[in-house]
């Protein structure tokens, strides 16, 4: 496996990992993004698991992870983000609803690239770009576009 893969992998669960400790004090669409974003994290380190050879490869699972992450993703995402949603609990960065149009085709992005893990799920060969014909391919693009909105949407406490 290539070092960069693994790194975006252990980045993702960094990332995500955190989002628990902030759960107790988030109450209403707060605390709902939360969960949402939780059950993203989930999908994603279950894919990351057999991406990394820790579990065994089967097209109808990254199928089945890819389908349901899409679903999570897009307006799915952005409707969880009403403005003035920045309770004291939230991560959420002010730059969201400044930046509403990257903020919404960053969730966009998400699910072109778990519809693109779906489509490829029977092709699972490793690849360093994204072409959209390799379930590794698409990964990586969904690790970079979670990357890339933490990076600039979200905030620590």
């Amino acid at each position: 496996m290539r070092l960069k893969h693994k790194w975006m992998i252990i980045l993702i669960s960094v990332v995500f990992g955190t989002a628990a400790f902030a759960h107790a004090n988030a109450t209403g669409i707060v605390k709902d993004r939360m969960d949402h974003m939780n059950e993203m994290a989930e999908i994603i380190k279950e894919i990351a698991l057999v991406m990394r050879g820790m579990e065994e490869y089967d097209p109808d699972r990254i199928r089945a992870a890819g389908e349901a992450l899409r679903l999570l993703s897009g307006e799915s995402i952005t409707i969880n983000f009403p403005v003035g949603s920045l309770q004291k609990a939230s991560y959420a960065s002010p730059m969201i609803w400044e930046n509403w149009e990257n903020f919404s085709g960053i969730a966009r992005n998400l699910e072109t690239y778990a519809a693109a893990l779906v489509a490829a799920a029977d092709n699972q060969v490793n690849t360093a770009n994204y072409s959209g014909e390799t379930s590794a391919a698409a990964f990586q693009q969904i690790a970079k576009t979670c990357s890339a909105c933490h990076r600039d949407y979200r905030v620590q406490h």
